[in-house]
């Protein structure tokens, strides 16, 4: 327990030291007196809850994406040029599923999603 305790101290510092350095790489002179330093990004870089994750750890855990699982779509069992009914049960036919569970979309909250 100490020593991933002592793991995600250091994760936390290495996230504090990228904050800071992107801090600073962020803010230029722009020679124009009191109105230095300014900034030259939209982006906003800073301490959160999830300061111990790695960038690995973080997309594991919130984003939903599995490029494992991803295939392409089967043909479709009703030629382009046929007749078509003017309404079809999407959920009989299998191109409708329930939906699955998605893991931490659930808990994503202001301190992840700002945008």
């Amino acid at each position: 327990m100490a020593a991933e305790h002592e793991r995600r101290y250091q994760i936390w510092k290495n996230n504090t030291n990228f904050i800071g350095s992107f801090r600073s790489e962020t803010e230029i002179f722009s020679g124009v007196g009191a109105f230095a330093p300014q900034t030259i990004t939209d982006s906003f870089v800073g301490m959160n809850r999830l300061g111990d994750l790695t960038s690995g750890e973080f997309v594991e855990q919130f984003t939903g994406f599995n490029a494992t699982v991803f295939h392409a779509l089967p043909p479709s069992p009703i030629p382009p040029d046929s007749w078509q009914p003017c309404c079809v049960d999407w959920h009989s036919s299998g191109a409708v599923t329930g939906v699955k569970f998605q893991r931490s979309c659930g808990k994503i909250d202001d301190e992840v999603c700002l945008g």
